[in-house]
């Protein structure tokens, strides 16, 4: 067997000569089995292709695969830190040289097939595209999709030209406007691959395929396509039916994004052009998408989110058996977590009544993600057979984590970690929870310091999807490293943060929280204080997220904050009643709002009408200011992590690229400004942060002073 190696990068390709004629192209990632694809990997592709074109032309060749080995990678999408460094015209050229490429390997003379095991998302998915088959290996792991509009751009290497005319553009639409990746039955049935192969015999089922094809021509044509599907797919009114229904399906809220709308009138436009024409406008489209203030903040969200998922150490994750110590609320949603994951739960508690009451709270979660046809019956009932209540340590050698939860009515986190590690085996991480517990406190009083690790996961987990971890002075960085796989375990995006109580996430939610009951004890209406900020895109407003966790926990993460961090944390009095009667700031009917508590006690005055304008500015200044006190405190050293944080725990919206790409968009001064005039009416609270008052001054921002002019903002009101 002959192999041949193109020019490396992130991606080493290799063209290998076997039997039958079969030439195999491998994507093999350099670093880790999670990755982008630069635009350079396309060029290193290209010259395979010229070797294979010459070697078909001598009848070595007969047909071509491309493939990704096992491990099966993960390849994300294009390479967003070469895309955010181009301007309009060079993305333009960006995306017609990817398209000769990729054009080339489609006018091969001989056959191609994609042999896709793990997932091909974004540009991987549109080479798969190029290629005359697809095939995908019928495992859980393996996916398909074209996420490109959810993070600001288009399918930009002949994705919107190649999907619909594969497809027909009803299903393209889809596919593209919701970006969510298609398992392997899904990818099979909408007609985007041509074979499922099993995994254990993926490779000689690839060759089985390729030389069936040799021998027998083309598997089929779309030709068997209803006469409805052909009037909507292939005619002018049908088309525009297409983009009215498809606008109100997907592009509606938060997703109505720029490049969603650029991507639907794309599709509906091209699909009927000479390739060439289709190609060209596809281009033009990513090109004028630089300039969307839009498109721009959500590659910047994306940017750094898919840098934390970058920064999870491969390895095994093994992580099969835990235990949490504790049965309250918290407790309850981190064994939900655990068991939704796959691994076994042992909620321990002194008492068995309390054990079982802990145990019920984790059902009742599984329950109703059943309810909502999150899980089928026998999902959850194989979940909750995962989770049992007990008293004592039986079993406790065989875990692989510990999860010491902080309740202000039980003992310390260090007490309960100082008992249980005589009972661990030496590989077992030791982690807790704990609002303004210090690791490197906590690690003082154990015989394995180096095992303790800090968790925060931002609650609920289903709707914010970030862990902060906080290692301790004598934290190995093997724990680390452990509690990273661990958050990647629980389907959570991993931020390591500095030993400062509390952490960031929770500064930032507390303060969420703190102020929008602020001004409803000012006299703002509940309902208004939430659709005020979710108006903006925040995923959810401060008060029913207040609600979410619950008051009496919300009450007692402010005043724990209030003590460690001053005043400006204090529960407002409204939180107060509530956290004491154990009532919500919404009355709820199956789980859901359904209407403000008529209850909650406000100070309707003559100024609810004023606050009514003023609610999202408060609100969004004082997060700003908070942002930057975290950062001048050295919690986060890294702006990006902080942006993860926003994003992630604190639900900033992601079209607005995170907390420090927006204040820099509009100004720090500006911000500054605003923010003493806020002191003035409102409190001191409102001071601007030492670094904001410094940026302000110096006209300097968090990412660079380009980061503003790329994305296209003029500096204007916070509120826009």
């Amino acid at each position: 067997m002959e192999t041949l190696r193109a020019g490396r990068s992130a991606l080493d390709l290799t063209l290998s000569l076997r039997d039958h004629g079969l030439g195999w192209i491998e994507l093999r990632p350099r670093r880790g089995a999670t990755l982008p694809i630069p635009l350079e990997a396309l060029r290193h592709l290209d010259a395979l292709l010229e070797e294979v074109e010459a070697r078909a032309s001598e009848g070595v060749i007969r047909m071509l695969i491309v493939s990704s080995p096992a491990p099966f990678p993960t390849y994300t999408g294009y390479d967003l830190e070469e895309l955010l460094a181009l301007d309009q015209g060079e993305i333009v050229g960006w995306s017609s040289e990817a398209h000769g490429i990729l054009r080339r390997l489609e006018q091969l003379s001989i056959p191609s097939i994609a042999a896709i095991q793990g997932e091909w998302l974004g540009g991987a998915a549109e080479l798969g595209l190029a290629c005359s088959y697809r095939v995908l290996s019928d495992t859980p792991g393996t996916h398909l999709g074209f996420p490109q509009t959810q993070v600001g751009t288009i399918p930009s290497w002949g994705g919107t030209v190649r999907l619909p005319r594969l497809v027909g553009l009803q299903s393209s639409l889809q596919l593209v406007l919701t970006g969510e990746p298609l398992a392997p039955t899904t990818a099979m049935s909408a007609g985007v691959v041509d074979r499922l192969i099993s995994s254990a015999e993926f490779e000689a089922g690839v060759e089985e395929f390729a030389l069936r094809r040799l021998e027998q021509g083309r598997l089929r044509t779309r030709g068997g396509r209803p006469i409805r599907r052909r009037l909507l797919d292939d005619t002018a009114p049908g088309r525009r039916l297409l983009a009215t229904r498809a606008a109100h399906s997907y592009l509606v809220g938060t997703d109505d994004s720029d490049a969603g709308r650029a991507a639907l009138r794309l599709m509906c436009e091209t699909v009927a052009l000479p390739l060439d024409g289709a190609f060209r406008r596809e281009a033009e489209t990513a090109g004028q998408l630089r300039l969307s203030p839009d498109a721009q903040g959500r590659l910047h969200s994306q940017r750094y989110t898919e840098r934390a998922r970058l920064r999870i150490p491969i390895g095994s994750s093994d992580l099969e058996a835990a235990a949490v110590l504790g049965a309250s609320h918290s407790a309850s949603e981190l064994a939900y977590l655990l068991t939704s994951a796959g691994t076994h739960v042992r909620m321990k508690e002194s008492r068995k009544e309390v054990a079982r009451t802990g145990v019920g709270r984790t059902h009742n979660r599984l329950q109703w993600d059943e309810q909502q046809g999150r899980i089928s019956a026998a999902q959850a009932k194989r979940r909750a057979a995962r989770v049992e209540g007990v008293t004592g340590y039986g079993g406790f050698g065989t875990l692989d984590v510990v999860v010491a939860v902080g309740d202000a009515t039980q003992a310390g986190v260090e007490e309960v970690l100082g008992e249980v590690e005589t009972h661990v085996g030496e590989s077992c991480l030791l982690t807790f929870h704990d609002w303004t517990a210090s690791p490197t406190r906590v690690q003082r009083s154990l015989s394995f310091p180096e095992r303790v690790v800090g968790i925060a996961p931002s609650f609920p987990a289903d709707r914010f999807t970030l862990m902060e971890i906080v290692p301790g002075t004598l934290t190995s960085p093997e724990s680390v490293s452990t509690a990273r796989r661990l958050a990647r375990r629980l389907a959570l995006t991993a931020v390591v943060v500095s030993d400062q109580t509390p952490t960031p996430g929770t500064r930032l939610l507390a303060a969420y929280i703190a102020e929008g009951a602020r001004l409803v004890e000012e006299g703002a209406p509940v309902d208004r204080v939430d659709s005020a900020c979710e108006e903006f895109g925040m995923a959810l407003g401060p008060l029913k997220r207040s609600d979410a966790i619950g008051a009496g926990r919300s009450h007692h993460l402010l005043s724990q904050l209030a003590a460690t961090l001053g005043p400006r944390f204090a529960p407002p009095k409204v939180l107060d009643g509530l956290a004491a009667s154990g009532d919500t700031f919404y009355k709820y009917r199956s789980g859901r709002p359904a209407g403000a508590n008529s209850a909650v006690p406000t100070a309707r005055s003559a100024d609810a009408a004023r606050l009514e304008p003023q609610i999202r500015e408060r609100i969004l200044l004082l997060l700003i200011n908070e942002a930057t006190l975290i950062l001048e405190e050295g919690s986060v050293t890294d702006p990006g992590d902080l942006e993860i944080i926003s994003l992630l725990a604190l639900g900033f919206p992601r079209a607005r690229g995170g907390i420090l790409f927006y204040t820099q968009a509009h100004g720090a001064a500006e911000v500054a400004r605003k923010l003493h005039a806020e002191a003035a009416r409102s409190g001191e609270r409102y001071s601007p942060s030492g670094l904001l008052r410094d940026l302000a001054a110096s006209g300097r921002g968090f990412f660079g002073s380009e980061g503003v002019a790329a994305a296209g903002h003029t500096p204007g009101p916070v509120l826009q």
